[in-house]
């Protein structure tokens, strides 16, 4: 889920994901949010880690994680060596 698709240079908005324990036992997970940026004047990773967290989780439990995405996540190095959104 994300609160919306377009934000404004200066703006946020937020990404969540449901994690469930499935299993028997209990267990620590760490969420990771990958970006990707569409357009870019210089070569880019294919995938940045963007944010992260460790949940714990009893069996059976879900918890939603939530992830502020701002111009900082999304800023890119350009040819002058300027980070651009």
């Amino acid at each position: 889920m994300r609160d919306a698709t377009q934000i404004k240079r200066d703006g946020s908005t937020r990404v969540s994901v449901k994690v469930t324990n499935s299993g028997t036992r209990a267990g620590d997970e760490v969420v990771q949010m990958y970006v990707h940026p569409k357009v870019s004047s210089v070569a880019q990773p294919v995938l940045r880690l963007a944010g992260f967290e460790r949940v714990s989780l009893k069996p059976g439990q879900t918890k939603t994680i939530n992830f502020a995405v701002g111009a900082e996540q999304l800023a890119v190095g350009n040819r002058e060596m300027q980070r651009v959104v």
